[in-house]
């Protein structure tokens, strides 16, 4: 069974594809989000409102999910951004295959790099981890 009736679904372990099933899934709700953005051409002009940048800024904008990169009907991982995940947490840190950590969302066009993190019942606000920053 695909819950996303998308190609990317067969990408990932098999706990994220169960995952998906809960009504509560902070990644199916990602997903519908801004894969819905994308599809209706409107992901550069929704992120530029949101976070007070220039549409121009996120002109022809790629989405990752999951680490892959999401088109309309297919995905893909791009090996940098794989890299990249792995070095920041990989599973020697003694998570289980399936619990690894990746933003909810990677936006990527010419100019800019927004990374996002998506939980629910939480606001658009400073992250934790860095003081005085959104």
């Amino acid at each position: 069974m695909n819950p996303l009736a998308h190609p990317v679904c067969e990408l990932l372990p098999q706990r994220t594809q169960r995952w998906i099933l809960s009504p509560v899934s902070e990644d199916k709700l990602t997903r519908d989000c801004f894969y819905g953005l994308m599809k209706a051409a409107a992901l550069d002009s929704t992120l530029a409102v949101v976070l007070g940048l220039r549409k121009m800024e996120l002109a022809a904008p790629r989405l990752f999910l999951w680490g892959f990169e999401i088109y309309a009907a297919s995905a893909s991982q791009w090996p940098l951004l794989h890299e990249i995940l792995s070095s920041v947490e990989d599973y020697n840190h003694g998570k289980r295959e399936g619990q690894k950590t990746e933003p909810g969302a990677i936006i990527l066009s010419e100019s800019s790099l927004v990374i996002i993190e998506c939980n629910r019942r939480s606001r658009l606000g400073d992250c934790s981890r860095f003081n005085n920053r959104q």
